[in-house]
């Protein structure tokens, strides 16, 4: 037993649990309070803002949290994990100086709307993102730290919003409580670094090092501009060719995935930064061990979906989506190969600096994915669209399996 659990990380392992938990508990705790009290214009208004904030986010992340983190954990020493630190805020400023031309463009076409509150929360929220350091404490494998800062940003949130949101005109106080759960860790984060740990942050421009250091996180953030592009237009597509309620079924068991799947993220990147200090055949075990540790865990969440299927949507989206099941069991179905996709990606072509075949890969699946889905919603509706998901998820994996001797050695296979 002792020799099975010797290189699990199960102290990361129950930290970034923790952490996932919480970032379900909130929505589950406000968005009742504000739905209610924002009322659907709104809402749909904060929705917007929140959306835009995720890309913009997602936008400014680049990829640096799993490239730094690997190369983090590959450094001899504290000035070598300082000049990543400092490259990666960098590169990320560069960002967000883009992403506030584009903010403040956005303003000026809509300002009839108003709004500036929230377009600053915004612009703050963003900013705040450039000092991101996840890529470092996963790194060090010093996940406590953020238990503890995403902790206490999701009770301040829950304060924020159970105190001071009471009617429509609070909508800047609802996007500032969701903003406060991205911004305020990566402040915390900043301040641990610069006061605790003594990690210096400098901004100092150096050509060279700045345009690696892109480079290294390009592959990254394509491979995921490519995945956000095929799950965004299925749901687009099939609005626009089957209409709202067609939609509603497919958007629902889709979020319903979507929360199962983010369970497996805390073993995959437990593992990331042992995966990423091992090579040869020690490197090769590890891998093995912790892709069939994560496949499966996949299984057993599928399995478990299954049997409480009926449950589940009585729970949590009322009897009247239970017309839309066949497409959940699809969509279940595709966490087995994206449970692949997470531990071969991530832990395999990420660590052996595979990341260009890697965003080849997902290009071919992306496009593939728009010859098949139209068709398959035209025919099938929603069921088709889940169809699509489950055919391209399971065809990256299987490519990345093809593959995967690019990584290592025959020996080792």
């Amino acid at each position: 037993m002792n020799k099975i659990l010797k290189d699990i990380p199960i102290k990361s392992i129950l930290h970034l649990f923790i952490v996932r938990g919480s970032i379900y508990l909130f929505p589950f705790i406000t968005l009742p309070i504000i739905t209610r009290n924002l009322g659907v214009a709104h809402f749909g208004i904060l929705s917007l803002f929140l959306a835009a904030q995720q890309y913009f986010v997602m936008l400014v992340e680049y990829g640096f949290t799993l490239t730094g983190a690997r190369d983090i954990v590959r450094c001899d020493n504290k000035q070598d994990e300082m000049k990543i630190i400092n490259e990666i805020i960098l590169c990320r400023l560069l960002i967000f100086l883009f992403c506030t031309a584009i903010i403040i463009g956005a303003y000026a076409f809509f300002t009839e709307h108003g709004y500036i509150s929230c377009y600053l929360i915004l612009w703050s929220t963003v900013f705040c993102s450039v000092f991101n350091q996840t890529h470092f404490f996963i790194g060090k494998e010093k996940t406590g730290f953020i238990v503890i800062s995403t902790c206490i940003t999701r009770i301040v949130s829950i304060v924020i919003v159970v105190l001071y949101v009471k009617d429509n005109r609070d909508i800047n106080i609802a996007l500032l409580a969701y903003s406060i759960n991205t911004a305020l860790p990566n402040i915390l984060s900043t301040f641990y670094l610069n006061l605790y740990l003594k990690y210096k942050v400098k901004i100092i421009f150096c050509n060279n090092e700045i345009i690696d250091r892109f480079k290294s996180g390009y592959d990254i953030f394509i491979s995921n501009v490519f995945t956000s592009i095929y799950s965004t237009l299925t749901l687009m597509y099939l609005g626009t060719a089957k209409g709202s309620i067609e939609t509603g079924y497919y958007s629902s068991a889709d979020k319903l995935k979507a929360a199962a799947q983010g369970i497996l993220f805390p073993v995959a990147q437990a593992f990331f930064p042992r995966v990423s200090k091992e090579c040869g055949i020690s490197f090769y075990l590890l891998w093995r061990k912790s892709t069939t540790i994560l496949v499966c865990f996949a299984v057993a969440i599928v399995a478990s979906l299954f049997i409480f299927s009926n449950l589940i949507y009585i729970l949590l989206l009322g009897e009247q989506y239970l017309s839309g099941i066949n497409i959940y069991y699809i969509l279940t179905l595709s966490i087995i190969p994206i449970s692949f996709g997470i531990s071969y990606a991530q832990n395999l072509y990420l660590t052996q600096g595979q990341t260009k075949l890697l965003r080849k890969i997902y290009f071919a699946v992306s496009v593939l994915h728009l010859f098949h889905m139209p068709i398959l919603v035209h025919f099938l509706g929603a069921i088709g669209a889940a169809i699509s998901v489950l055919i391209t998820e399971s065809f990256a994996s299987l490519l990345m399996f093809i593959f995967r001797k690019k990584c290592y050695t025959w020996s080792q296979a």
